[in-house]
This record gives structure tokens, sequence and C-alpha cells, in this order.
């Protein structure tokens, strides 16, 4: 049991996310959830305000329709009325009302595509093994389930926003999943029977359906004796692991982590936000979410929903620029040995240019290739000390206990030059001026006061750097954490940054020019309402 923890490890409950070996989650994050007795001591503030995981009103409804035998606009009808659990923003009930009629759409062809009927039902699979130390471990597969009349297949729907260019869902999560199908068995009415089997099932078989674009994709579809093989090679090993624990990682985890106030490696800066009160849940900032919210408070909401975007909408021309120039300095930078960046280190010049995912043609290709070139005259790594490696798109994160909020900075590249720290930022524009840059950009203020709050390696001894990548050459602005007037203006700027959006439980949206450029306004009603207005 983690010191400042209480409640019982007797129970381990796992499902086949479980299973994915990201290797940016935290060990403790999956040990602890993976314990539902375990409970911190000190009690927690309930979070208020909006639903934050999608899919789950997309399980509501469908709940409604398969097991109650409601319409489709009954279904929707009746989700989270005024009082009732979390609310549900206007933009998420237009996707949910979008998914649900697809999942439907796809249920009808796969009822087809097995061959024999398959009905929903609400019993709920459970592989249980109690061992003589009285822990009791259970394997639960989270989805929608479907069984044959004679007992003998059984099938799990997942569901995923979207199906197409989607991460491929790793081959320890499946395995998981299809084990479940074939082993587990339903709660029994008496507890002291734990689960009863059903020596029936033969065939098993896990979907994936794409809740966007009403796609399909089968990841199993096998045997009891196939499944039960996939799982000893695949699904054990990443199960035992995750319950194992371990490390302490902060991270994208601590916003949801029960461990977060006894995490001994979690940096804190209590204050540094500057907000007035805490806000009523925990949540995760950024200056790419305080950006996005002062330009249209949905669209933060709808982004951190992940719902799907318009990616061809989300970046322009130059912002693909951008992105490619981005990319490639980090390439260079990762290179081992660790050496500055020299002008013939840039791809000859030409009108394409291709990095990644990122492709830029004409005038766009040629000003991304003299923005190379420039950065070698201001390259950080001709002088990074000899005993230290630069840290490359490092996520810095701080919990603000004050605010209740988890700060996320994600920052191009930390070095250490002359016995300092220095925050590097890289950006391409055509902008020359350097007046209010901190203003401009909020991310150089962010650092300061990082730095200041002795959150960040080298304390107030540290330093922020602006590189610029311009058509007229590279610009080089350093800020020094210590001095006062600077420190001031920035703790001006990142609190004006988050204020409005501490308190927000409503997140409207604010329709205007900015909606011809937005990602998610396809689920934006209010934009939709507008028709042409919002984007003239």
């Amino acid at each position: 049991m983690p010191p400042g923890m209480a409640g019982s490890l007797s129970l381990v409950r796992v499902q086949p996310s479980s299973a994915r070996g990201n290797a940016a989650a935290c060990p403790q994050f999956l040990a602890a959830k993976a314990r539902p007795l375990v409970v911190a001591r000190a009690p927690t503030v309930k979070a208020t305000g909006l639903e934050t995981f999608a899919l789950s009103p997309v399980m509501d409804a469908l709940d409604s329709i398969e097991y109650s035998g409601c319409t489709v606009e009954e279904a929707l009808a009746r989700l989270r009325p005024e009082g009732r659990g979390k609310a549900l923003h206007p933009g998420l009930r237009t996707w949910v009302e979008h998914a649900t009629r697809r999942f439907l759409e796809v249920s009808d062809r796969l009822t087809t595509a097995v061959g024999s009927a398959l009905d929903p039902t609400r019993d709920e699979w459970i592989v249980r093994v109690e061992t003589r130390e009285s822990v009791v471990y259970e394997i639960c597969a989270w989805g929608r389930r479907y069984v044959s009349a004679d007992g003998t297949v059984r099938e799990l729907r997942t569901l995923k926003h979207s199906g197409r260019g989607g991460d491929r869902t790793p081959a320890s999560e499946v395995a998981v999943a299809a084990f479940v199908l074939a082993q587990g068995g339903t709660r029994s009415a008496d507890p002291r029977r734990g689960v009863d089997r059903d020596g029936r099932v033969r065939r098993v078989r896990v979907v994936e359906v794409g809740c966007t674009d009403g796609t399909s994709t089968t990841l199993f579809d096998g045997s009891v004796e196939e499944a039960q093989a996939l799982y000893d090679e695949h699904g054990r090993p990443q199960l035992r692991e995750a319950v194992d624990g371990g490390e302490y990682r902060p991270g994208q985890d601590c916003v949801k982590c029960k461990l977060i106030e006894v995490c001994p490696v979690l940096p804190r800066g209590p204050g540094i936000l500057g907000l007035a009160s805490p806000r009523p849940g925990r949540a995760t900032w950024s200056v790419s979410n305080g950006r996005t919210y002062e330009t249209c408070p949905a669209r933060d909401h709808l982004r951190r929903l992940n719902l799907p975007r318009d990616f061809a909408v989300e970046y322009g021309e130059s912002a693909a620029r951008g992105q490619a120039v981005h990319s490639w300095l980090e390439k260079r930078h990762r290179e081992t040995p660790v050496r500055a960046c020299r002008p013939s280190d840039v791809p000859e010049a030409s009108t394409v240019l291709q990095i990644d995912r990122w492709c830029v043609e004409g005038s766009e290709a040629v000003l991304a290739h003299q923005m190379l070139g420039d950065h070698s005259v201001v390259c950080p790594l001709a002088d990074v000390d000899p005993d230290t490696e630069p840290l490359l798109e490092e996520t810095l994160v701080v919990y603000d206990e004050a605010a209740n909020v988890i700060v996320l900075a994600k920052a191009d590249l930390l070095y250490r030059s002359g016995g300092a720290w220095a925050l590097r930022e890289t950006k391409t524009t055509t902008e020359m001026g350097s007046n209010g840059l901190l203003w401009r950009y909020p991310q150089l203020a962010l650092g300061l006061v990082l730095f200041a709050a002795d959150v960040l390696p080298g304390s107030s001894r540290g330093r922020v750097e602006l590189e610029r990548l311009t058509p007229r050459g590279a610009l080089l602005d350093v800020m020094a954490a210590d001095d006062p007037a600077l420190l001031a203006e920035a703790r001006a700027v990142v609190r004006e940054s988050v204020g409005a959006w501490g308190q927000d439980l409503t997140m409207p949206a604010k329709p205007g020019r900015h909606c011809r450029s937005c990602e998610v306004v396809r689920w934006c009603p209010e934009r939709m309402a507008t028709g042409e207005e919002a984007s003239r």
C-alpha cells in the first residue's frame, strides 16, 4: 500500500486497455487503477461540470435502445437530463447522435456477416481467479456484448471515435479481450460462487467499430483454444506488467490518478497559474489549450474530448510549413553524437519538402529550406555543456495544487550551457518585431514562471530563448528568469491565459470568422445554425 493511501489490496481488476503497453503511461497509475478498493486517505473533491468521456453517453444511448427497446430518438432525448450526472456539451450531443446511428448501422451489417443471429446481452463476462492469499483477480472487457441463441458464439464490439487513420490496436489488448470472451463467466447470484462459467462457447469475435465513419475491423475471430494461445503469448505478460506497478512517471495520467497527492516525483508549483480559486474537478492545462479557449471555449472542449478533427482545415499552408521545419529540426537534433546543425545538413532546395506526414510545396517549400539553413547560425547544440544530454520535445509536468490543475508544457529543447539550463522555443514566422513577445508566445512566459518556481532544472538561473526563423533570417531573443520586470510580465501573461477557463463549466461556442479554420466545427450546432454568417 503506497504511503498516504488506505483501503484494501484484495481486489485487482483490469481491462484489455490495461495491456496496451503505452511507454508514456505511468506504471504506478496503472497499478493503482487496477486496485479499485485502494483510496486516498484525504477526501477528494467530486468533479462537476461537463462530461469528459465522449463514448460514455454513446454507451448510455445504446443501452436504452438494446436493453429497453427505445427508438434512437427516444434514447437520445433521455440522455443526461438536467441535474442527472455530468452535462453533455451541445457539440458532444451532436457527435453522440451521429455516433449512435453509425454504430447501429455497423451492427446490422455485422449480424449479417456472422451468419447467425446475435443478441445484445447485459451479462458482463469476467475471468475471475482467487489466490491463496485471498486476492481476487478479475479481467473484464468494456464494450457492447452479443451472444448467439445457443450460446456458442460471443462477440465484443469495442467503440472508437474513428476507425480510419487511428492508432492500431495492440495485439496484447486484442488478446486480453478475446480471452475474456473465451473463458469469462457471468456474476453468480450467489456471491460465494463468484462467477458462473458457460461451457457452450466455441467461437469468439472481437470487432472494433469506428463511431464517426461507420467502419468495422475484425480484430479476432477464432476458437476458444486460439484465444487462449493468443492470451498466453501477448496478453498475460502485459497484464502482469500493468498490475505490478514500478516507477512514478508524471504525465497525462496525473489528471485521473488517485495517487497524485502522495506522488513523490510529481513537481508541484502551488499558485503558478495565479487562479483565485481551485478549478472544480481536476484538469490539465497547456498554452495550446489557453490559446484555443481564447478563440472559442467550445473548440477547446471538443478537442479535449478527442472528437474527430478535420486536419486539412486545422493546418493551412504556413502551419504545415512550420510543422515540417519543426519535424526536420527534431530529427537532426536527435542524432548522435550531439553536434550543431550545419548548412550542409539541409536537404537540397526544391519546390517540395516532405518531412514525415508534412508536405509543403511551391514558395512555402522554398521558404522552409531557407529557414532550415538559417537555423544553423543560432543552433543551440553548438553551446551544449559536454557532460549533459539535451532534452528534446520534453513534456514538463507541474501540479498547481492551489488551482487543482496539471500544467503540461512541451518544450522544443531543454539544454545546459555554461552551467545554466535554457529552454529553447523555435517558431517560423513572418513577424520581425520584438515587442510583446511574451504575449505573442505565452509558452515563453510559462517557461519563465516554471524556472522561477524552481520546478525546472537550474531554478531562477535558467533562461528562456526564442528562435524565430523568418524570411529575412534567424532571430534569437534571450530572457533571463531572474529579471524581476520580465517575470512580473510573464506571470501576468499566464494569469490572463488561464483565468477565464479556470472557472468555466459550460464552454460556450463563440461563432465567428475563426469557424472557417476550426477542425471540430462539424460537431458545433451553434456554428451550423449560423450558416454562412459565421464565416463572414
